[in-house]
């Protein structure tokens, strides 16, 4: 989608955040962007988890995990190895000037940014509990 958004709209700056797990899974998208030239900047807090299938295990099977925790590597590199800008994030004082720095580049462009991994096994909050949903 943010491809799309900077096609439409060229002139704007476009960012996504994805969390380090869906980056994973669209990491070829990465690719795309690079082959096609599309300066989009993509966010990753970067904790090592699948969020969105630990909630649902989390939810649905009593809270018994299975490949929802993984290795994660350095998306900054990963990012670099296809011809994009990359950088990893480490302190909350890092993060305004590493987004200028990539908007700057004018290349696709990744920020890892590394983030408290003790969250991941917070229950989610009542509003997101599927039971209470339906």
């Amino acid at each position: 989608m943010a491809m799309a958004a900077k096609l439409a709209y060229p002139e704007r700056p476009v960012v996504s955040v994805t969390g380090d797990g869906a980056f994973m899974m669209t990491l070829n998208e990465l690719a795309t962007a690079v082959d096609n030239k599309l300066p989009v900047l993509v966010v990753v807090p970067h904790n090592s988890v699948y969020g969105n299938v630990r909630r649902k295990q989390f939810e649905h099977f009593n809270k018994r995990f299975a490949g929802s925790e993984l290795y994660i590597p350095n998306l900054a590199h990963v990012a670099e190895s296809f011809g994009a800008y990359g950088e990893r994030v480490e302190r909350p004082s890092e993060i305004i000037p590493a987004l200028e720095r990539a908007l700057a580049s004018e290349k696709p462009a990744v920020l890892d940014v590394i983030i408290d991994a003790s969250h991941k096994h917070l229950e989610p909050p009542a509003k997101l509990r599927v039971k209470d949903r339906y």
